[in-house]
């Protein structure tokens, strides 16, 4: 039911009309973008449709079949890559109450209400929209995902260590105290603490525990710079990385997977064979496809 083919709703859904006025103006206006509910979770989902529209400040001719639900807001995406959404929230003001088109976007910065920035008039939000649904530029996009891939590389060798650190398979903190003791002082063990703390300490389980921790402890004691897949066989990174020279200070650029050393393109091949927030020692970490971190030489 949509106006336009880059708007893209779930079936028996449509844009609420109030917000509609302001997708089917920038639709028309940026072709090369989406509108839709990718990336909105069931919740989200839930929390942002209504069985009826609002219709403040628009013509009710329209009829719409009784099963259609309305939505009230859409994420925008430029290709993959996800720009920004645009929703409806009521402004309140003395003896008058508007309805508002809001606009969140990683280049808002509002103060409290952070990234969302919000107008009662159409042009206004418009103008706000093309200001900062900008798709970003290369050295935007390694910025960002070099964030998000240190997050992922902090989790996932704390996942590893965690196990030990909490004690997961070995009894309680008193009895490994016990027997420390016991076998420091020279003083028999009882023969039933022995038997558990020894069990669990040569214990499959907790044998493959101690591995991943000594493993998430090498790994981290490394140094690493991230790589992103860009395209077939195109990969963006540092300039430092990727020998590139004659500019002042590190930039980010595009390498063909051919321009790379040899111990770059073995390090990205065996990471594409591992799964999401993975460690491989001695090569580099995977935080998702296309994202990885490669151990320096």
């Amino acid at each position: 039911m949509a106006k336009f083919v880059n708007i893209r709703m779930p079936d028996n859904h449509v844009v609420d009309p109030t917000l509609e006025i302001l997708v089917d103006k920038l639709a028309l206006a940026h072709p090369s973008f989406t509108f839709s509910t990718k990336g909105f979770t069931e919740a989200h989902m839930i929390r942002h449709t209504n069985a009826t529209p609002r219709r403040y400040g628009v013509a009710s001719t329209t009829v719409y079949p009784d099963d259609v639900k309305f939505v009230e807001e859409v994420n925008v995406h430029y290709g993959a890559e996800f720009l920004g959404s645009l929703g409806l929230e009521y402004k309140y003001k003395r003896g008058d109450t508007k309805l508002a088109w809001t606009i969140t976007s990683w280049r808002v910065d509002n103060g409290r209400r952070g990234s969302t920035t919000s107008t009662t008039k159409l042009d206004v939000a418009a103008r706000k929209f093309k200001t900062t649904f900008i798709p970003r530029n290369l050295e935007e996009m390694l910025t960002a995902a070099t964030a998000d891939i240190k997050e992922g590389f902090y989790g996932a060798y704390r996942t590893l260590q965690r196990p030990i650190d909490r004690g997961t398979f070995t009894p309680s903190h008193y009895k490994m105290e016990r027997y420390l003791f016991n076998q420091l002082s020279g003083i028999a063990i009882p023969p039933l603490l022995k038997f558990e703390i020894e069990s669990a300490l040569t214990s499959e389980a907790y044998k493959k525990a101690r591995d991943d921790y000594d493993l998430a402890e090498h790994m981290e004691s490394k140094e690493y710079y991230p790589v992103l897949a860009h395209g077939p066989s195109t990969y963006l990174m540092s300039s430092e990385h990727a020998g590139v020279g004659g500019t002042e200070k590190p930039i980010a650029v595009l390498t063909e997977f051919e321009q790379l050393t040899d111990r770059q393109q073995s390090q990205i091949a065996v990471l594409q064979l591992m799964k999401d927030n993975e460690l491989v020692n001695g090569v580099g970490f995977r935080f998702k496809q296309d994202y990885f971190y490669l151990i320096k030489d």
